[in-house]
Order: C-alpha cells, then structure tokens, then sequence
C-alpha cells in the first residue's frame, strides 16, 4: 500500500512565491509509483489540496476524496 505524502508550501511570508516553487519541483521529482502525493497549499485563510481544489481538515490534517477520507502519512515541508 502507498504512503500519502503531503508536500506543503506557501504561508504567510514574502517568501510564499519561492514556496510555491519550490514545493511544486518537490512534488514533482517523488515517485507516484511508490507514493500518493499531494500538495497542499497553506494561506491565510484556508488549506487547500491544490490538484483536487479541495480543503485541508486542519483539526486532523486530513481531506475527502470521494467520499474516502485521507490522511497523511508523511509531510515535506
């Protein structure tokens, strides 16, 4: 069974552009073969799991994905 990584950018900083970036090459360089991942966008007001517009539970951490709810494994920060 695949681990669920979560790779988590952006914020709340000037720094959120380079977050991005740098998440998003994070998230492209891990095997999908051997894991699930998601990237999850953290602003202000909400947590977002970017490829599926959905939001972050931020009580667990988790999200729904048709109508299964997944939680996370691992997170890359």
């Amino acid at each position: 069974m695949k681990k669920n990584v979560a790779v988590v950018y952006g914020g709340f900083s000037a720094e959120f552009d380079i977050s991005v970036a740098s998440g998003t090459y994070v998230a492209s360089i891990i095997n999908r073969d051997n894991f699930n991942v998601y990237k999850i966008l953290i602003e202000k007001t909400e947590w977002t799991v970017v490829d599926l517009n959905i939001p972050v539970n931020k009580e667990d951490f988790s999200f729904v994905v048709d109508n299964q709810k997944i939680k996370i494994d691992v997170s890359v920060i």
